[in-house]
């Protein structure tokens, strides 16, 4: 099933590949391409996101998007070279302690995790408040095990904007992308299956595989085109 944002990313990519959009070059507005393929502006911000993740794109605060400039080749860090064979992982009791001896002076390049002067505290603060004095009743209460049912109604219906129908019976809230990442794998694997990664990865995937007594494949990685899955070359 192709969803409407993935045509929208789709033709502009192509646009940009061809020329039309040169680098550098401003997108037209999420108004006009609304306008132009007929879609909503969740569905525009969406294909744009994409774009954006594939590097194609880039946003200027009050400005909007823009075509990404191709990067210095000779500043990109070198193709990685993994092991071809797979093998058990062993990393647990090293990141717990990096994690633990971490100084919070520093920037926390090991995670996303964004820092408190970035959060609008005071905003969260309020809505914290608000939604204790609302909803005081239900803050003692366990929630369904699929998740806050109003959550899920409310993100199909973002889903929905998007070009996706998905019945909220088929969305599952988790405490954050780790507890995913974690059912995912209990869902599709057994011990000793075999897990290609991309190499570097994220130490929390590492985690979550050798807890499940999985067995890793690093996939080398190419700093402009991702993972290659052609493992002998």
């Amino acid at each position: 099933m192709s969803f409407l944002y993935e045509k929208v990313a789709t033709e502009i990519g192509q646009a940009i590949d061809r020329g039309v959009y040169p680098p550098g070059s401003r997108l037209p507005s999420i108004r006009s391409t609304r306008e132009r393929f007929g879609v909503s502006v969740a569905t525009v911000l969406e294909a744009f996101a994409r774009l954006e993740t594939k590097g194609l794109v880039e946003v200027r605060p009050k400005s909007g998007h823009f075509v990404k400039s191709a990067p210095d080749a000779t500043s990109l860090p070198r193709r990685s070279r993994p092991s071809t064979r797979p093998a058990m992982v062993s990393i647990v009791d090293i990141a717990m302690e990096v994690l633990s001896s971490s100084n919070l002076a520093r920037v926390p390049l090991g995670s996303s995790v964004p820092q408190a002067s970035t959060l609008p505290l005071d905003t969260l603060a309020r809505l914290h408040a608000r939604a204790a004095r609302v909803h005081r009743k239900r803050a003692g209460e366990y929630e369904d095990p699929m998740g806050s049912a109003a959550l899920r109604g409310a993100i199909a219906k973002l889903t929905s904007d998007s070009g996706a129908m998905v019945d909220p019976a088929q969305i599952v809230i988790t405490n954050g992308a780790q507890e995913a990442l974690n059912l995912g794998l209990r869902a599709v694997t057994s011990a000793g299956d075999v897990v290609a990664v991309e190499s570097p990865v994220y130490f929390g995937v590492l985690q979550a595989i050798e807890a499940l007594g999985l067995r890793v494949l690093e996939l080398p990685t190419h700093p402009t085109h991702g993972a290659e899955f052609d493992t002998g070359s």
